[in-house]
């Protein structure tokens, strides 16, 4: 029994590294910085069944370390703002609502902190 995949996560970091993370039915994806306390964080919520599927995304921009949350709602992927009480984060080019806010991505959309570019794409799902 495999998970459904939903949505793509394109990472593009200002050191030229690139990672694709997969957005699965169900999850919660984390993006924030200190890859060494994301790897304790990464340990503790693989220990924790109330908050599995949580994956961190490590980004080299300096952002408060947990920065911005992806999950899924019925067939929509809607993105948190947890960090941009300045404005930092933007989407298309615009700031994105407000903190605590969720805003539903659409394919193509691009998220920007600091260097760091996120472009969501939706997967068709196969019926």
């Amino acid at each position: 029994m495999s998970t459904e995949m939903i949505g793509l996560l394109v990472v593009e970091q200002a050191s030229g590294k690139t990672e694709k993370v997969f957005i699965p039915r169900g999850g919660i994806i984390r993006a924030g910085r200190e890859p060494r306390i994301a790897s304790q964080f990464m340990q503790f919520i693989r220990s924790r069944p109330e908050i599995k599927g949580a994956i961190q995304i490590i980004l080299e921009d300096r952002v408060p370390y947990i920065c911005m949350e992806f999950t899924v709602k019925g067939a929509g992927v809607f993105v948190t703002d947890l960090c941009s009480k300045a404005g930092v984060l933007r989407l298309n080019g615009a700031m994105l609502g407000g903190l605590f806010e969720e805003t539903r991505l659409q394919s193509g959309d691009v998220l920007e902190i600091g260097h760091t570019r996120i472009t969501f794409q939706e997967i068709a799902s196969e019926m």
